[in-house]
């Protein structure tokens, strides 16, 4: 997958942090890549254990040797802490073992059910 930098098939991204500068070349960073292609794939995909912020992360460590901050790569940690992560926890597992599609439409229907449990 690929998209424009600076966006998401979610939308805008609420924030933007500069984590250096690399030395690498490109021929290094596709071997990286090619070497970690099995580990980040999409039947590897986890949301809350293999996600894009830990693909992030070590694409990060490996370009500019600093990593993601941890309020990004601790939210799959705290959201499963929380009392609706532990409550959630089982519904999100039945979503990803069923594919990305139904995935994203069963996190709209989670975000709606957690909007209205907060509101109500």
């Amino acid at each position: 997958q690929s998209g424009d930098p600076g966006q998401t098939p979610y939308g805008t991204p609420v924030e933007r942090i500069s984590l250096g500068e690399t030395t690498k070349t490109l021929e290094n960073f596709l071997k990286f890549l090619e070497v970690r292609s099995q580990r980040f794939s999409v039947d590897t995909y986890n949301l809350l254990h293999n996600n894009c912020n830990d693909f992030s992360n070590e694409c990060s460590m490996f370009l500019t040797g600093s990593a993601i901050p941890a309020h990004i790569t601790s939210l799959p940690s705290e959201v499963l802490n929380s009392p609706i992560g532990a409550m959630v926890q089982p519904y999100l597992h039945q979503l990803q073992q069923q594919g990305g599609p139904l995935l994203d439409r069963g996190m709209q229907a989670l975000r709606q059910r957690m909007s209205r449990a907060q509101t109500g």
